[in-house]
């Protein structure tokens, strides 16, 4: 099975996935991004402006897919 590694960014913090996850297709892995994305936000403890990415990349180092969410919150009063 291929082996995909998924990279975090979250507000220009990086995070590299150094063991990397096997997968039996790319769309499985695209799955995967966007669950790890959700559960980045899901997590997160400010959330009124922040910027958040995924990549997978494949064995190779080929980013194969990218994920992301930009969110701005503004207080209305």
């Amino acid at each position: 099975m291929p082996l995909y590694f998924f990279d975090c960014e979250d507000n220009g913090r990086v995070f590299s996935d150094d063991v990397g996850s096997e997968l039996n297709a790319d769309e499985n892995a695209e799955r995967e991004a966007t669950q790890i994305l959700f559960e980045l936000v899901r997590n997160s403890q400010d959330i009124s402006k922040r910027r958040i990415e995924v990549k997978v990349r494949d064995a190779a180092g080929r980013i194969l897919y990218r994920a992301s969410i930009i969110f701005k919150g503004l207080r209305v009063t």
